[in-house]
């Protein structure tokens, strides 16, 4: 099957090719597993077996998978309208018994399993008697990270470790909202192991035998490394209370701020959202905008958009910022009290010196080429090192390789128009600016354990990766293991600069 040639997928073909659009996912798990089921369809990934929820309620789900757990209803309505005929789902959708059956009779590329330990065990045995590859996930509860099992075909089952029983405990929801998108991440990687577009990273830890990944947990930078498992002697759990609290200015909704605004509705007051810029052909595919929207003002889409799923009070504001002033008064006149800032552009400095000449916390991200890593500046209103202390300023170890946009730019080829990623890479560093964001919408003592001690020893910069990129002076920016975030602060700031 040819692409469509609109431009919907034209920047996400380069990452993941086009064997996607052949292959075949069993999933079983809904509504929990309709994160990844977004994350994958937004690759290309377009005929599914569905098992059938039972006993769910009639409208289980949000308005936008992305956001949270998603009913096969829901998922259909949110592809439809993400989509459209660019992807031209091709779902079957039957109760679990037949589901397990028609693996049998037609073994699928991949059996995708979400939940608990019996539905994650019934899914394997499906797999092994099909020959068919599978990952089986369990999403964060209590104190327990996500975790992720991979089935090769060839693997002795008798070698795989046992399916953990269940943690006791409440859902994260912001673990499974950061998780979700790395989850999807080895599921496109298992489908792509065989092409051009594998993954090299986790090609060499399946050559050796790893098969268990975990991220997330009660310290989500230091179990965001996959394969780690929860300390006994791990502090108390403390989560910030769910509520909805003060303003926050969203400036720049692309990749990263239409997103994580959709994240950050359900926690705040007010969301104030600011960009300039309409949606384009290319934008549905990787941020939170539907193809009834191109042409729109984002500003506006978005507004009405996150007022329909429940949003109380939203601000768009279809305009750039670049004057400080502009900012300050914009702070006074909507009482915002935390900012988070993805413009791509210059202007983040000057959005984030207002900000911080106001006192109000604030946090600063953007994507690296590809959107391989991600940057999250974290800003504690008057307190600690501000944005231009720390961009531009640290060492943060060697670079990875350049990509091939970025090749292109030095040679006759010229450089694509922008850079292509999927709503896996930008997903990721979306969902973990907008839990950074909620952090800072609440009173210290609210806060949660992980962000104070990154405040309180200066290391305000995060960065993220996708994977992990070999470089001759080690990892590339430290990250040696898939899905891992660092923290780089004060003692990295370079005094030559």
């Amino acid at each position: 099957m040819k692409l469509s040639p609109d431009p919907h997928f034209a920047r996400v073909t380069p990452i993941v090719g086009e064997r996607l659009r052949q292959a075949r996912v069993a999933l079983i798990g809904l509504p929990d597993a309709g994160p990844l089921a977004a994350y994958l369809a937004a690759s290309g990934l377009r005929r599914w077996l569905w098992a059938r929820e039972e006993d769910s309620p009639a409208d289980p789900s949000p308005a936008d998978p992305l956001a949270g757990s998603a009913g096969a209803a829901a998922l259909r309505a949110y592809l439809a309208a993400q989509h459209g005929a660019a992807l031209d789902p091709d779902i079957q959708d039957l109760p679990a018994d037949a589901w397990h059956a028609a693996i049998a009779t037609g073994r699928p590329d991949l059996v995708l399993a979400v939940g608990p330990a019996p539905v994650l065990r019934a899914a394997l045995a499906s797999a092994i008697a099909a020959g068919a590859p599978a990952l089986l996930v369990t999403p964060p509860r209590g104190a327990a990270g996500c975790r992720a099992t991979i089935y090769l075909p060839g693997d002795r089952p008798g070698d795989m470790a046992p399916i953990a029983e269940d943690a006791p405990g409440l859902p994260d929801t912001w673990g499974w909202l950061t998780a979700a998108p790395l989850a999807a991440g080895l599921a496109r990687a298992i489908l792509l192991r065989d092409t051009p577009q594998r993954r090299a990273d986790l090609a060499e830890l399946w050559a050796v035998g790893r098969r268990d990944f975990c991220f997330g947990g009660v310290d989500p930078l230091a179990q965001d490394r996959p394969g780690t498992a929860e300390s006994a002697s791990s502090p108390a759990l403390f989560r910030t209370p769910a509520a909805r609290r003060g303003a926050v200015l969203v400036a720049g909704l692309g990749s990263l701020g239409s997103l994580a605004a959709t994240l950050l509705a359900p926690h705040a007051g007010r969301l104030v959202l600011a960009d300039h810029d309409t949606v384009d052909g290319y934008n549905p595919a990787r941020q939170a905008y539907r193809i009834a929207d191109i042409g729109r003002p984002k500003a506006l889409a978005l507004r009405e958009q996150l007022i329909a799923a429940g949003a109380r009070d939203v601000v768009a504001l279809a305009e750039r910022l670049t004057d400080e002033r502009q900012v300050a008064e914009l702070i006074e006149r909507h009482g915002v009290t935390a900012g988070l800032v993805a413009t791509g552009t210059a202007a983040d400095f000057a959005i984030a010196r207002a900000l911080r000449s106001r006192g109000v916390p604030h946090v600063v991200g953007r994507c690296y080429p590809r959107a391989r890593y991600w940057e999250a500046i974290v800003v504690d209103g008057p307190r600690g090192p501000a944005l231009s202390d720390m961009r531009g300023h640290l060492r943060l170890g060697p670079a990875p390789a350049p990509t091939p946009e970025q090749v292109a730019a030095y040679s006759d080829a010229g450089a694509l128009e922008a850079e292509p990623a999927t709503l896996i890479e930008s997903g990721w560093a979306a969902a973990w600016l907008a839990r950074l964001a909620a952090q800072l919408l609440a009173p210290a003592g609210l806060r949660e354990r992980w962000l104070l001690g990154l405040l309180a020893a200066e290391q305000t910069c995060l960065i993220g990766g996708v994977g992990a990129e070999p470089t001759a002076d080690g990892p590339a920016y430290g990250i040696d293991a898939p899905g891992q975030v660092v923290a780089y602060g004060s003692s990295s700031i370079n005094s030559d600069v």
